[in-house]
């Protein structure tokens, strides 16, 4: 199966914004709470992703947001930002930048989008 579609740029000024979910997981080898979403900044520069939101969605179309990043986080160039279910348990914990508590469902998707 193939994917087609359009590509959105977020950001202002037409350039787009550098930060793309570079890896996602709904469900681990722990179960349903065994997941993440890793974010990456594709560009040389560290970029600031304060007031960014992952939003889920769920095969019933429905969107919601799952978590706001909080002022003052900024990735470095080239560098990753990974936020995880806080139910996946140690030792995923202590590798999250952030965590979120209601995971996504395996029938969902997910987006990073700033405010």
């Amino acid at each position: 199966m193939s994917l087609a579609g359009t590509a959105q740029t977020a950001g202002g000024g037409g350039t787009g914004s550098p930060i793309l979910i570079s890896e996602i997981r709904f469900r681990g080898p722990n179960g349903a709470n065994d997941e993440f979403v890793e974010l990456y900044n594709n560009s040389d520069a560290p970029f600031s992703i304060a007031g960014y939101v992952l939003k889920r969605s769920n095969g019933t179309g429905a969107i919601n947001p799952q978590v706001t990043v909080p002022a003052g986080k900024t990735i470095p160039a080239r560098g990753h930002y990974l936020i995880g279910n806080s139910a996946a348990g140690a030792p995923n914990n202590t590798l999250f930048d952030q965590t979120y508590g209601t995971g996504i469902t395996d029938d969902g998707g997910a987006a990073i989008l700033p405010t």
